[in-house]
């Protein structure tokens, strides 16, 4: 990729005379150096160097076409002409990164910016254009944001982007506006049950590190369940073996833990499937599980699982139907976990009134929190 990279550098001419002779390594009168030479020696510094320069070169296409529009804007020129202020704008110096949910919508004014890092966002507008810096491309009304690109809004345009996946981490830059939606907000969800310790989401540096974009993976389904059963402590600390040989170090406790108490038993006699999909009928396995009720016994199966917990009031009829006919993502899983804790157990009292019992949570701290809820139930 850094070779392509360096090879369309160098084509656009980014790169001039003295600026390649640093790079390889001669001077600007003779900057021809030896094969031997340049793979040997120079060519990790040579792919550096000028991916340095293509990040310097977009940062500087990018905040240059930037400051025409906003001069332009601000002094009533071509680019601003039809602008009609910035009263009921907010206004993010800098790209500002926010957590949104189906059916948000972003609307913006020439010299806006935007970076889509997860999830999908679609865009529409009736005039001006939206331009693709990264790509170096305008992008027509209608189309959906690529992942990872910078978006800047052209002059005259006043796009509007709606989130069209359940959830989506997007960046803005500029003046902007948000129209939230009335769909459900697995986004503050998620936040409840990471305030409450049960969700505590993964190593990245972008939306809070929840990942609800992921597919939800069979070792984070097995965590989350031991979470509910409020016996990640005692797993943690497991020193018992399993006879799986596809668990990484950090997670071997909580499958040793699970095999040992008979709550898991893998995909295969010596496979846990650590890393494979996980999807709504085994991770709501484990929620029933949780309640107390054993699939061992023949108190349900895992292939009906979702009937089941719908006769037993754990999901509503919408719920179930959703399930059945979308992806399960991790933000599914969350969703799950936080109803999850108002579900009867089999033993008569909510997972939630066990959890608190037992010194897993505290129910002061667990009702500030779910009161602050708002999202809505898919019913």
């Amino acid at each position: 990729m850094k070779k392509r990279l360096l090879s369309l550098l160098l084509a656009a001419g980014c790169l001039g005379a003295t600026a390649l002779a640093v790079v390889l390594g001669g001077s600007a009168s003779d900057p021809l150096i030896s094969l031997n030479y340049l793979n040997g020696t120079y060519l990790t510094s040579v792919l550096h160097t000028a991916q340095e320069k293509i990040d310097q070169v977009g940062d500087e296409v990018y905040r240059g076409a930037l400051d025409y529009l906003e001069t332009a804007a601000a002094s009533g020129g071509a680019a601003g002409s039809t602008a009609s202020g910035t009263k009921g704008y907010l206004y993010a110096d800098g790209f500002l990164e926010m957590r949104l949910k189906k059916g948000d919508i972003i609307s913006g004014m020439t010299g806006m910016g935007v970076i889509l890092w997860a999830g999908k966002l679609s865009v529409s507008f009736s005039g001006g254009a939206l331009i693709d810096v990264t790509a170096g491309k305008t992008v027509p009304s209608g189309a959906e944001l690529a992942l990872q690109q910078r978006y800047l809004t052209g002059e005259n345009a006043k796009p509007s982007f709606v989130v069209q996946s359940d959830t989506a981490v997007v960046s803005v830059d500029g003046y902007y506006t948000l129209k939230k939606s009335t769909q459900t907000d697995y986004n503050q969800l998620a936040a409840a049950l990471q305030q409450m310790g049960l969700f505590k989401g993964k190593d990245l540096s972008i939306g809070s590190g929840y990942a609800l974009e992921d597919k939800a993976n069979r070792i984070e389904g097995l965590i989350m369940f031991l979470r509910m059963l409020g016996q990640e402590e005692a797993a943690i600390s497991c020193k018992t073996t399993h006879p799986f040989t596809d668990v990484p170090a950090w997670c071997n406790g909580y499958v040793a833990y699970a095999y040992e108490k008979g709550y898991t038993t893998g995909v295969s006699k010596t496979a846990f499937g650590t890393y494979q999909e996980i999807g709504a009928k085994e991770y709501v396995t484990f929620l029933l599980r949780a309640l107390g009720y054993r699939d061992a016994d023949g108190e349900f199966r895992w292939d009906t699982s979702l009937e089941k917990a719908k006769a037993m009031g754990v999901i509503t009829e919408g719920e179930r139907k959703m399930l059945a006919e979308q992806p399960f993502y991790r933000a599914q899983m969350a969703y799950l976990s936080y109803y999850g804790l108002l579900a009867q157990r089999k033993a008569g009292d909510t997972l939630l009134a066990y959890l608190g019992a037992k010194g897993a949570l505290y129910a002061a701290q667990v009702e500030r929190i779910m009161s602050a809820v708002t999202s809505n139930r898919i019913l």
